[in-house]
């Protein structure tokens, strides 16, 4: 699991894809419909891709 931010912990289960957006943040979608896209911060976003494997 990966806590994205205060309100939202991810299961790579669930990860639908990911991209980069501006400013070295990541956009995560998630493979349920009751959630809208995550942000995972430019601070977070080399620990979240060592966590994917990428």
């Amino acid at each position: 699991f990966y806590r994205s931010n205060a309100q939202v912990i991810i299961s790579i289960q669930y990860i639908h894809s990911f991209k980069p957006v501006g400013g070295g943040k990541i956009m995560v979608n998630i493979q349920l419909d009751s959630f809208q896209p995550v942000q995972i911060s430019q601070e977070n976003a080399g620990e979240f891709k060592k966590w994917v494997g990428q």
